[in-house]
């Protein structure tokens, strides 16, 4: 009993270990200095954006200024799966309505309509996916060590 209590103890170690430790990897390697600056529509138009199941996505042209320089940028304001609900957003774009738009500080050509940049979306993803690397690595390790042994035999 004690033996499988030590072992449990070892695996939630690692696994809980690793997802701490991809997190914060994470979080530091990504941009954390985004700001809202106001962005310009210059056009609007539909476009698929994903192939298999149809998605339409309300591409719009914009242009923004950081430090006086301007920059243009092409964005996805609206995404849907049916495309006259994408047709009917494609309204709400017209050229010259303005609407906020985060810019990587340190990058000022990196833009975001998220206020963190996804920073915390990827956080997330990478930290829940981080169980299934850990497992593969494991399962990969235990492959190897069986056959070693296979071969010694």
């Amino acid at each position: 009993m004690l033996n499988w209590l030590k072992r449990a103890a070892i695996v939630l170690t690692v696994f809980l270990g690793s997802m701490i430790l991809v997190g914060c990897l994470v979080n530091w390697a990504f941009p954390g200095h985004w700001e809202p600056v106001e962005a310009t529509v210059q056009d609007a138009h539909i476009e698929s954006v994903r192939n298999g199941t149809p998605q339409w996505a309300v591409r719009a042209a914009a242009q923004y200024v950081v430090d006086g320089i301007t920059y243009d940028t092409r964005e996805d304001v609206f995404i849907h799966s049916d495309r006259t609900i994408a047709d009917d957003a494609l309204n709400d774009w017209p050229a010259g309505r303005t609407f906020t738009l985060y810019v990587n500080r340190d990058a000022p050509g990196s833009t975001s309509l998220v206020a963190d940049g996804g920073r915390e979306a990827l956080v997330v993803a990478s930290v829940a996916l981080t169980p299934a690397f850990v497992s593969i690595i494991a399962f990969i390790l235990f492959l190897m060590r069986r056959r070693r042994g296979a071969e010694r035999i």
